[in-house]
């Protein structure tokens, strides 16, 4: 049936939104991980946000990885992106500390940074420690 409805999905809401009420499908991860080489942003969307909200708190290395190797330039993908990290920040924060600085992308790095620090779920001491590993980036003349 997902397969049948991915096609119709182009737009954030309508993605997380499905995503949202696809809670026991644990065994069909595989589907969920193809998703990620998909050339459609809002498949790629569909396997970020699903991964996350289903297997990241039990497997968060695997599922970082598999986020990290994501190679998709489409805004709501590294949105995406960035919201997955900013997540894992409330599961192992000394992993991520770490893990945030192999991220290449200024835009994902910053917004997984922003989005973290504005979770109730990282505490303020830890908000601090993150901000300072935003890279600014200068300005063209």
């Amino acid at each position: 049936m997902i397969k049948k409805l991915l096609p119709y999905i182009d737009n954030w809401g309508a993605c997380d939104a499905v995503v949202s009420r696809l809670k026991g499908l644990e065994s069909q991860r595989h589907f969920f991980e193809e998703l990620l080489n998909s050339d459609k942003p809002f498949y790629v969307r569909f396997g970020i946000v699903w991964l996350m909200k289903y297997q990241l708190k039990d497997d968060m290395k695997n599922v970082l990885n598999l986020v990290k190797a994501v190679k998709n330039d489409h805004f709501y993908v590294k949105m995406a992106s960035a919201w997955c990290y900013a997540e894992a920040f409330a599961y192992d924060h000394d992993y991520m500390y770490k893990f945030i600085q192999t991220i290449d992308d200024v835009f994902i790095r910053n917004k997984a940074i922003q989005k973290a620090c504005e979770s109730f779920r990282v505490v303020d001491a830890k908000k601090k420690e993150l901000r300072a590993l935003k890279i600014v980036e200068k300005k063209k003349d």
